[in-house]
């Protein structure tokens, strides 16, 4: 049989965020978190949970380096493990430090901290406990590469325990710099946590910038000579998880109905059972790729730009949003036969079906949302039930694709997809992209109509997650908290609920309207129309020591709107001469004044 993964799971795909859709790293939650205060209660919102951290934190993010060469000499089953090892490793070293809470992503551990001092001891510890395992190695194809850790320091912290992203500036700090800029087990912090950092005399911080020169950082010199209290042959083979639920998926039937979540639960301790007999027993790796290998599964990846997003507009708006969109991407993709293995990549048998997935996806992002762009790509993939395992080539060349290559909404399939996707009707352009010295031939697909002869749903039949009534009447983005109703029992940002005269936020519970529109009561308009006898408010034509709303400003005669010169007569205006001529010869009163 084929075996199906949890919904919200772990992969493996380099690059600036899409290693970001993960499992919680511990085996007992409430073990890890319940002695640490920091945690505050999780506030519900319709679109997950997000549990706040008040104050300032220390975000740690590590990163691992290697993965497309181990995996093409030993596999991606042998690189799995690798990570597990790497996994359990920094587990044990950060729980010496304090560590409130933590988080796998993909090959990335996440430590928050209460401290930068604890943060940079427990980057100190991990390091020292690593070196000590590959030391231990009599076979040199088992060490883990570090690449090194990033360290953020702020307030903001948010966690969407549903889709197990963390949001907020000291993650965003720290993952930028761990993920893309540490090498050969450096330290690095962003200038906050440097300034947040106790002294510690054998530290020392030097101001380093990017190859590109956009971004500077701090290095912490002298990590190694910190003291060690973490022992390698104290840390026993147990990989931090948290079992989810999970559907068994038969060869003929890739999205069955729900499976028993203590099966999922079995086949993980299977597999890590088998990983464990893997130095002695030859047999174990083919027991592996027997029971949890997908020969040729096919990956739809959508890249976003969280991160940017999250700091234009805050950590709970773009939590919310992301949250949001994986629920409609999700029924997209069943309705496609297919299976979301996290909030933006899905599994799919038929190239096929991918593409009109990701089509009917790009579709529903009418609204500005941050998209680089798609990525498809097939193959094989190591995926554990139960667990947040899951590996392959498919995930890392599509996120190669929609994340590091992908503009302004480009969708990307490989030669090998446009091999076995419908060509006609459509366009693509031919291309070939170098990312992370890897050469990948691919094409744009160029004309993103779908097939006009299949019925797909509607963007408007999609389950929103977020109800109309918390969609803000002002800006259009849900509303988390705080929120503000008025103007009919509609929600507002209170800072998008503003005065239609002077623009400014409305704070009162008292306001007037005007219009149908807000106004302050300070605001309230003391001009009306000549023309209507409504209120006029900022934009007003004034003659005569009168004033009109833009559009009632027309002329009697010909009812067109006056734009130069006016004219009247008693009470009426005129665009010009001949109209006033015209009112005139007709009145027979008076002489027009101009």
């Amino acid at each position: 049989i084929i075996f199906s993964v949890p919904l919200f799971a772990f992969f493996f795909c380099p690059g600036n965020h899409r290693k970001r859709m993960a499992s919680n790293g511990s085996t007992d939650k409430a073990q890890l978190r319940l002695p640490y205060r920091a945690m505050s209660p999780p506030r519900q919102r319709t679109c997950g949970t997000l549990e706040t951290f008040e104050g300032n934190r220390a975000v740690i993010v590590s990163d691992m380096s290697g993965f497309t060469r181990t995996v093409q000499q030993y596999g991606v089953v042998h690189f799995a493990c690798i990570i597990l090892r790497m996994r359990e490793i920094l587990y044990h070293a950060m729980k010496l430090h304090n560590v409130q809470l933590l988080e796998t992503e993909a090959d990335d551990v996440i430590g928050v901290f209460s401290t930068v001092k604890d943060a940079l001891y427990a980057c100190a510890d991990s390091l020292y406990a690593v070196r000590q395992y590959n030391e231990s190695l009599t076979d040199k194809s088992h060490q883990i590469n570090i690449s090194g850790f990033g360290i953020g320091w702020g307030n903001g912290l948010l966690v969407d325990s549903t889709i197990h992203k963390v949001f907020g500036p000291p993650f965003s700090g720290g993952f930028e710099i761990g993920e893309n800029h540490a090498e050969n087990g450096s330290v690095l912090l962003t200038f906050e946590a440097g300034d947040a950092l106790e002294p510690i005399p054998s530290i020392k911080l030097e101001k380093e910038q990017s190859e590109d020169g956009e971004l500077s950082y701090l290095h912490a010199i002298g990590v190694e000579d910190l003291p060690h209290n973490v022992d390698i042959s104290q840390i026993p083979m147990e990989v931090p998880n948290i079992p989810r639920h999970s559907r068994v998926l038969t060869a003929a039937e890739w999205v069955a109905g729900g499976g028993d979540p203590a099966e999922a639960k079995k086949s993980y301790e299977y597999f890590l059972l088998l990983r464990s007999l893997r130095a002695t027993d030859p047999s174990a790796d083919a027991e592996i790729r027997e029971k949890f290998m997908i020969p040729s599964g096919v990956i739809l990846l959508i890249g976003l730009d969280m991160e940017a997003y999250s700091v234009e507009n805050g950590a709970e708006m773009g939590a919310s949003l992301l949250s949001c969109l994986a629920s409609q991407f999700k029924q997209i993709a069943q309705d496609h036969n297919g299976v979301a293995l996290a909030a933006t990549f899905f599994l799919f048998k038929s190239a096929e079906e991918a593409l009109q997935s990701g089509l009917a996806c790009k579709e529903i992002m009418k609204r500005p949302v941050p998209l680089k762009g798609l990525g498809i790509h097939c193959g094989e993939l190591l995926i554990v039930p139960g667990s947040d395992i899951q590996f392959g080539d498919p995930i890392n060349i599509a996120s190669k694709l929609a994340e590091d290559t992908a503009k302004n909404g480009e969708f990307f399939i490989t030669k090998s997809i446009y091999e076995t996707v419908a060509r006609a009707n459509r366009n693509f352009e031919s291309r070939s992209v170098v990312v992370s010295k890897v050469k990948i031939e691919c094409y744009v697909v160029v004309n993103t109509k779908r097939k006009p002869s299949l019925e797909w749903p509607a963007a408007a039949s999609l389950p929103v997650p977020v109800p109309r009534e918390d969609i803000c009447t002002g800006c259009g983005l849900p509303v988390l908290d705080n929120c503000k109703i008025a103007m009919g029992d509609k929600p507002w940002h209170p800072k998008c609920f503003t005065c239609t005269v002077c623009e400014k936020p409305i704070e009162e519970d008292i306001f007037i309207t005007v219009d149908g529109r807000q106004a302050h009561e300070k605001c309230r308009p003391k001009r009306s129309c000549a023309a209507c006898g409504r209120p006029v408010l900022l934009t007003a034509r004034q003659a005569f020591e009168k004033v009109w709303h833009p559009n009632c400003f027309t002329c009697a005669k010909c009812k067109q709107c006056i734009n130069e010169r006016v004219f009247l007569l008693h009470s009426d205006i005129f665009c010009g001469m001949a109209c006033l001529q015209d009112a005139h010869a007709g009145l027979h009163s008076g002489v027009p004044r101009a």
